[in-house]
């Protein structure tokens, strides 16, 4: 049969051969042992047989490799698989072993004592029926109801005095504890084999994705006593534990039920058989124990006998203490059937949470606690056929937090080795050929922000059976995910264990922003592993989500000016990185980083009031109205934010320009104004305001040297009216007709003058 024809039923079984259940060289074996059903009896193997059945002759040519070649799809076709199964499962043909009539009816099978099929027929049905040619481990059921997830298994004592029903030797009263408390007297007694059973129980809950819950009635060590056949209750384990004589010392040691209900997965003992033996901390007992629950869990015989390390089996039908409990491929087969220890983690809202990741530190997942199994984890993707014919595929979710964003480097390394498994067989001393437990699924990661949508890393770098590494995620700060799961293409049915690790990296990401430069600030960074693209983001507040983006560079380059800033302003900035891993820019700090353009330096501003000025009162009011303009004030390296002109210290105008009354005679106004960097310049400007001239006559300033009521412009005055000279020699005088009469040289003239120069009156001649 071809590997591709994996689905072809959905009822798994396990075959085994004529020695199921029997002792091969004289080593005692473990059965799972089924009453006696209507025609059946207990064969020299002592397993149930009819002796009508005789192995259908079509089978070995229909599951021949060239039977499929006469589909189109070169697979042989769904129904005649199914067919094929039903008929190798009819009680004509083999002997129904386990509870056919469970929820999840999963059966083992044993060829009956006369059909002798050959051996090529037995593994060729067995190919066909498991369903899978990647593992190598046999399942035969599973308690749960879907696929892949965490189940609770609670285990019970059943009291001593109730009826053990069925199995290959008489119905008899339970001995367990009487037995056990007799043969423990001298090595711890009765806390000491229960010990055992914990021990047992808990070594599966820590390599699988079981949890267990032992029952006990009130106030005593066993359960609530129903009749043997109950399934489990408040009082009352799912799988319970009894004792009878089976078939003396040697031979079967225990048989054990399949999951189901009823007395689905529960185990018997042979009290004829000797359990107190100490050696390597009582291993021969606790190897029973955990052997005969892994029939409980689901797991068949597989054959063959390991000779070395990472080739033994718990599974094997002989009991042996060169190992310690479940081997590789008894952790893989439980994980088939129940997920991992972090099980159910395969969504984002049931993530494993590994809580906050310290800056330095290395997490690792999936190490074995305790005893060492080699090439085994904790952890592993399963991908099997569901219930409706598709394929599920495993993910693993888990949670970290960072406080800070940081680098990160993860790491998924494949688990396995190569070892020779197959159902069991007759003798068992050959498998089906060996698997390369490395090779069941192209393993992949991906890295998840908080959302769970958007990817940081999606890494398949490698081909299956080759570990999957990054180094350098940049990671924000707070919630992000770590999934592992195997390649989208990957349509392979399975168990793929592996370990992982989370190393968070100590760079130092937070850029540098500078706070001396004169034309820019710079911002610079190391450089980050990965990045493709690096964005520079800018605010005035430390809140990133108010920031906008500067620009980008691109590496090897790690700096950035910032020609923009205004001088003197505080500015915050943020680096974000883009790598190559994803097209998502990841900021490196939480907070900004603060750099300043610092302001040259300031060069004050030079004050101008203008050029003086001389004006009449030309209203004989005592002032005039005079424009100050100060607009020739200059500021080489900025503003000028601000004129004041002052008379006497008192402000007599704001303002580069305007007008100001100022009185009759010499008014010295000052000019301050002040920068936009605040720093102040002086200038004064002089105003003259004559005085106005009387009515009708002309000014005493005769003249005209700017001093008035002076003598000299009566000598002066005198002088030009006798036709001499303008005093002083060189000066300007005016007509002498004063009183404006028309008469020139007319001492109605002299009149008016010395009485305009005594604050008196123009008044003509004679008046």
């Amino acid at each position: 049969m071809k590997k591709d024809a994996r689905t072809i039923v959905s009822v798994l079984v396990v075959l085994a051969g004529t020695a199921c259940g029997a002792v091969a060289g004289g080593v005692p074996g473990l059965g799972v042992i089924q009453p006696l059903g209507e025609g059946e009896t207990y064969g020299p193997n002592g397993m149930p047989q009819r002796m009508d059945m005789v192995a259908p002759e079509w089978i070995a040519p229909v599951l021949e490799d060239g039977f499929d070649a006469s589909f189109q799809d070169m697979r042989t076709d769904t129904f005649i698989h199914e067919e094929i199964s039903r008929v190798i499962a009819d009680g004509r043909y083999v002997m129904v072993m386990g509870d056919p009539n469970t929820r999840n009816p999963k059966m083992a099978l044993c060829w009956a004592a006369d059909a002798q099929p050959t051996q090529e027929i037995i593994d060729a049905v067995n190919a066909a029926i498991m369903g899978s040619f990647d593992e190598r481990f046999q399942i035969g059921g599973s308690w749960n109801g879907s696929i892949n997830t965490i189940r609770n298994i609670s285990w019970s004592f059943a009291p001593d005095g109730i009826t053990i029903t069925g199995g290959p030797s008489a119905d008899a009263p339970n001995t367990l504890f009487a037995t056990l408390d007799a043969q423990f007297a001298n090595n711890g007694g009765r806390a000491a084999w229960i010990n055992l059973f914990q021990l047992v129980f808990d070594r599966w809950a820590s390599l699988t994705g079981l949890s267990y819950v032992r029952r006990t009635a009130s106030g005593v060590e066993w359960d609530d006593g129903a009749s043997w056949g109950n399934g489990g209750g408040t009082a009352r384990g799912d799988v319970r534990i009894a004792m009878k004589p089976i078939d003396g010392g040697g031979g079967i040691l225990a048989y054990n039920q399949f999951p189901g209900s009823g007395n689905g997965g529960d185990m018997v003992l042979d009290s004829g058989d000797t359990w107190d033996s100490t050696t390597n901390s009582f291993r021969f007992t606790r190897n029973v124990i955990a052997h005969e629950h892994g029939h409980g869990i689901g797991l068949a015989h597989v054959c063959p006998q390991g000779a070395s390390a990472g080739q033994y089996k718990l599974m094997e039908p002989f009991i042996s203490t060169a190992y310690d409990g479940p081997q590789q491929d008894d952790v893989r087969g439980a994980q088939f059937n129940y997920g991992d220890i972090n099980e159910p983690n395969n969504v984002l809202a049931s993530a494993t949470d590994l809580g906050t990741l310290a800056s330095g530190s290395t997490t690792t997942l999936g190490a074995v606690p305790g005893t060492t199994i080699l090439s085994t984890s904790t952890l592993s993707v399963v991908s099997r056929t569901t219930a409706g014919g598709g394929l599920y595929t495993d993910q693993d979710w888990y949670k970290i937090n960072l406080a800070t964003p940081r680098l990160v480097t993860y790491t998924v390394n494949v688990t396995g080795s190569s070892y020779d498994a197959g159902p069991q067989t007759n003798p068992c001393s050959a498998g089906s050929g060996p698997i390369n437990s490395r090779n069941i699924h192209d393993l992949r990661f991906i890295v998840y922000r908080s959302n769970g949508t958007i990817e940081l890393a999606n890494i398949n770098a490698t081909a299956i059976g080759a570990n999957e590494t990054q180094a350098s995620v940049l990671v924000p700060a707070g919630d992000t995910y770590f999934v592992v799961t195997n390649d989208l293409a990957d349509a392979t049915t399975g168990t793929q264990q592996y370990t992982a690790s989370i190393q968070v990296q100590t760079n130092n990401l937070t850029p540098i922003a500078t706070n001396t430069l004169t034309d820019k600030v710079r911002v610079s960074w190391t450089l980050i592993p990965n990045a493709d693209e690096y964005r520079i983001r800018r605010s005035t507040v430390d809140n990133f989500l108010s920031s906008g983006s500067l620009g980008s560079v691109t590496p090897p380059a790690t700096q950035f000016d910032d020609t923009t800033a205004v001088p003197g302003v505080q500015y915050f900035y943020w680096l974000e990185v883009g790598q190559t891993l994803n097209s998502q820019f990841i900021a490196t700090t939480a907070g900004g980083v603060t750099g300043l353009r610092v302001p040259l330096p300031n060069n004050p501003p030079v004050a101008n009031a203008g050029p003086d000025q001389t004006v009449t009162d030309s209203d004989n009011s005592g002032s005039e109205t005079v424009t100050l303009n100060g607009s020739g004030s200059t500021d080489g390296d900025g503003t000028i934010a601000s004129y004041t002109w002052r008379l006497n210290g008192n402000t007599i105008l704001t303002g580069v320009s305007g007008p100001v009354s100022l009185p009759v005679g010499a008014s010295t106004v000052e000019l301050t104004v002040i920068d936009d960097d605040g720093a102040p310049d002086t200038d004064t400007v002089l105003i003259t305001v004559n005085p106005g001239q009387p009515s009708g006559c002309d000014s005493i300033d005769f003249n005209n040297d700017g001093s008035f009521f002076d003598p000299l412009d009566i000598d002066s005055f005198l002088s030009v009216f006798s036709e001499g000279p303008c005093l002083p020699i060189g000066a300007t005088c005016n007509d002498v007709d004063f009183n404006n009469d028309t008469a020139s040289f007319d001492p109605c003239d002299i009149d008016s003058f010395l009485l305009v120069f005594s604050e008196g009156p123009c008044t003509p001649c004679g008046q």
